[in-house]
C-alpha cells in the first residue's frame, strides 16, 4: 500500500478511529495487524520474514538479559547481528556476489541467482531490529517482555518500508502509552503530511518527466541537458524522500506518537559531514553509532579515522543497493569525509557557522555541486551510464535537449510545490495561512499530481 494511494486515505482514517476507540492494549493489538495488513498489501509471503525477524531479536534480547556473563551475551548478540546480515545478505546482495563471482571464475561454479525479489523495506526493518538487541547488550535498555510491543516496533506501519529508522529507546515506550486524542496532533500531523504529499505528487513525481528520458539514454543528450537533469535528481531525490518522511511522520503525530526527524535542509549544508548530519538522519546516525564508532572512531589516530570513514560510507553504500553504483557513490563519501577531516584539521577552512556570508555560500554552492555528482552514480542504470553522463558534461558535449514544455511544467510545479511548502509549517493551528496553503496544496495535488508513482526509497 502506497501513502500516494487512494487506498491509504480509507486505510488511514479507519485506523485512528479504531485507535482512539480502543483501550491501549486493543490498540497495540489493532495496529500489529493493520501494520501487517498494510504490508501484506504488498507482497503477503513476506510477512513470514517479517515476523521472523520480529521472533528471532525478540527471543535474542530476552536470552542477553537471562545471560549472566558477558561471553553468554556477546554470543547471543553476535547471533541477532549474523542473522539479520544473513538474511539482508541473501535477499539482497546474493545477486551481486555471484555476479562478482562469476567474473573472477568465468562463472565455473554455476551458482544460482535465484532471481530474488527483494522484500519491501529489509534495509530498514532489519536494521531496527538489530539496533534493539545491540541496545540491551549494551545496557541502554531492558529487554521488552511483551512480544507484542517488539512486533509493534519492528512493523509499525507509518515508518516500516522507507524509516526513519527507529531507536527502541525511543519508540517501544511510546508504544506503552495511552496517547489521548488531540486537535493540535491531528493539526500537526495534517499538516505534515500535506507536506509530503506536495514534495513526493507534485515535485518529485513531475520533476522526474525531466530526469528519467535523460538518464534512460545519457548518450544522446547535450552537456546542458544532462546537467539540468542532474540537479532536477537532486530535487526529486530530496522531495521523494523526504516527502515519504513527511508523511511517516504525520501520520504516527495524529496518533500522539512522535518519530524522529529524519533531514533538516541538506542542500543548506556548507560540508560534506554537515550534509549528512541533515541528510537521511536515522539511517546516519544509525551508521555513527552502530558501525562507525565500533570500528573505533576517531579514537586511534588520524589515519585510522580517515579509513574508519572511508569503510563506514562505503558499507553505507551498499546498505543502499546491490549494485557497484552504490559501491562507487558510498566510496566517493567516504573519500571526500576523509579529505574533508584531513583539510580541516590542517588549515581549518571547512569550518561553517550559522552566519550567511559569501564564503559560507560558496561552501553551500560547492557542496551541493559534490553531491550532485555523487548523485550520478546513485540514480544511473549502470556504470557506463554513470561514467557517460560526468563526461558529456565535462567535455561540454551537444546533443538532444528535453521537451520544453515538460520542462517548464516540472519548473512551474516545482515552484508552486515550494511555495506551499513554505507557508504550510508556519501556519498556526487557526490561522488562514494553514487553510490556503491546504487548499492550494490540496488543488494543486490532484490538478497536476494525478500520475504518482512509487517512492524511490521502497526498493531498498
Amino acid at each position: 500500500m502506497l501513502f500516494n494511494s487512494l487506498d491509504y486515505f480509507v486505510f488511514l482514517p479507519i485506523v485512528l478511529v479504531a485507535y482512539f476507540a480502543l483501550p491501549l492494549r486493543g490498540r497495540q493489538i489493532m495496529l500489529v495487524f493493520a501494520s501487517l495488513f498494510f504490508y501484506a498489501c504488498w507482497r503477503w509471503p513476506y510477512v513470514g520474514l517479517l515476523l521472523l525477524s520480529a521472533v528471532v531479536d525478540y527471543s535474542v534480547a530476552r536470552a542477553i538479559d537471562a545471560s549472566d556473563t558477558q561471553a553468554g551475551k556477546k554470543r547471543w548478540v553476535t547471533l541477532s547481528v549474523v542473522f539479520n546480515l544473513a538474511v539482508l545478505g541473501f535477499f539482497k546482495y546474493w545477486g551481486l556476489f555471484v555476479e562478482s563471482l562469476g567474473v573472477v571464475d568465468g562463472g565455473a561454479l554455476g551458482l544460482p541467482t535465484f532471481d530474488l525479489l527483494l522484500p519491501m523495506g529489509i534495509s530498514f526493518y532489519t536494521f531496527q531490529t538489530m539496533a534493539y538487541t545491540i541496545d540491551v547488550y549494551r545496557g541502554k535498555m531492558k529487554a521488552e517482555k511483551d512480544f507484542v510491543k517488539v512486533l509493534l516496533y519492528v512493523s509499525f506501519f507509518p515508518q516500516l518500508v522507507a524509516g526513519p529508522i527507529e531507536r527502541a529507546t525511543h519508540l517501544l515506550p511510546q508504544l506503552s502509552e495511552k496517547h489521548a486524542f488531540a486537535w493540535s496532533n491531528i493539526a500537526i500531523g495534517s499538516r505534515r503530511i500535506l507536506v509530503g504529499m506536495v514534495k513526493k505528487v507534485l515535485i518529485a513525481d513531475n520533476v522526474s518527466a525531466i530526469v528519467n528520458p535523460i538518464y534512460t539514454s545519457p548518450g544522446d543528450y547535450s552537456a546542458p541537458a544532462l546537467l539540468l537533469a542532474t540537479w532536477a535528481f537532486a530535487i526529486q531525490i530530496f522531495c521523494d524522500f523526504s516527502g515519504y518522511s513527511d508523511i511517516a511522520i504525520g501520520t504516527a503525530r495524529l496518533m500522539g506518537i512522535d518519530i524522529m526527524e529524519n533531514f533538516k535542509n541538506p542542500y543548506r549544508s556548507r560540508s560534506i559531514q554537515e550534509f549528512w548530519r541533515r541528510w537521511h538522519i536515522s539511517l546516519s546516525s544509525w551508521l555513527r553509532d552502530y558501525l562507525y564508532i565500533p570500528l573505533g572512531g576517531n579514537r586511534h589516530g588520524p589515519v585510522r579515522t580517515y579509513i574508519n570513514l572511508f569503510l563506514t560510507m562505503v558499507l553505507g553504500g551498499l546498505w543502499h543497493g546491490a549494485s557497484f553504483n552504490f559501491v562507487i557513490w558510498g566510496m566517493m563519501h567516504g573519500s571526500w569525509l576523509a579529505v574533508e577531516r584531513f583539510i580541516t584539521r590542517r588549515t581549518g577552512w571547512v569550518k561553517t557557522s550559522d552566519a550567511w556570508t559569501l564564503r559560507s555560500m560558496v561552501q553551500t554552492f560547492l557542496v551541493f555541486q559534490g553531491v550532485c555528482v555523487t548523485w550520478v552514480f546513485f540514480r544511473a542504470n549502470t556504470l557506463g551510464d554513470a561514467t557517460t553522463v560526468l563526461w558529456r558534461i565535462a567535455t561540454f558535449a551537444d546533443g538532444g535537449r528535453p521537451n520544453a514544455f515538460i520542462t517548464a511544467f516540472a519548473i512551474g510545479c516545482a515552484v508552486l510545490g515550494a511555495g506551499i511548502i513554505a507557508l504550510a509549517p508556519r501556519a498556526e493551528e487557526s490561522s488562514w495561512r494553514w487553510w490556503v496553503a491546504g487548499g492550494i496544496g490540496v488543488q494543486a495535488i490532484v490538478l497536476f499530481g494525478a500520475t504518482s508513482s512509487e517512492f524511490i526509497y521502497f526498493v531498498f
